[in-house]
C-alpha cells in the first residue's frame, strides 16, 4: 500500500510530498527547501480499514476509475 501526504513547512507554507516511508516513525526534523526553516513533523496512522466484497454494497459507489 502507497500513503501519500503533502507536508506544508509552518514558516513559509511551502508543500512537498512526504513519503510513507515516515509514517510512524516518532517525530522527525525536517528543513524546509524553500526558506531552510527547520519544523518538526510525525505521521501517526492508528487504523487502516480495507473492505472487500463480491456483491454491490448497499451504500452509495463512487467509481475511481
Amino acid at each position: 500500500m502507497k500513503i501519500a501526504f503533502r507536508i506544508e513547512c509552518p514558516h513559509c507554507r511551502w508543500g512537498f510530498p512526504w513519503n510513507d516511508t515516515y509514517v510512524n516513525q516518532g517525530w522527525l526534523k525536517v528543513a524546509c527547501n524553500h526558506c531552510e526553516s527547520e519544523f518538526w513533523t510525525k505521521i501517526t496512522l492508528n487504523e487502516v480499514k480495507v473492505e472487500i466484497k463480491k456483491e454491490p454494497p448497499e451504500e452509495p459507489v463512487r467509481t475511481l476509475i
